[in-house]
């Protein structure tokens, strides 16, 4: 007993998935290349580690995605990122360094490192 798979028509299944479309992003600098290694995000903000060593903030609000800045500190490419009670990032590198970084604060530095 042989059986053969029919193909599935396309119209059995449209309308189904709705169309996929870019709400924003955002365009790294073309002279760096940077490579994403992690992200985590709270309600209103996206954190992404990078291979430029360090941690870029997004606002994002009714689907638009905006800059809002960097934080830097560690000198090798940060392999982890772990937000915890929407308050603070916790960053690892391959540096040898974890970074806590306290999101109430206005600070670019992190407010307590471990080695």
């Amino acid at each position: 007993m042989s059986y053969s798979a029919k193909p599935m028509q396309l119209s059995v299944i449209e309308g189904l998935i709705p169309p996929i479309r870019k709400k924003s992003f955002y365009q790294f600098d073309n002279n760096s290349s940077p490579y994403i290694y992690d992200i985590t995000a709270t309600s209103t903000h996206c954190f992404i580690s990078d291979s430029n060593h360090q941690i870029t903030s997004f606002a994002y609000t009714n689907s638009n995605l905006t800059f809002a800045g960097k934080l830097n500190y560690h000198t090798d490419a940060i392999t982890k990122l772990k937000l915890h009670k929407n308050q603070f990032i916790i960053s690892s590198s391959k540096d040898g360094r974890i970074a806590l970084w306290d999101l109430r604060t206005p600070n670019s530095q992190p407010t307590n490192v471990f080695q």
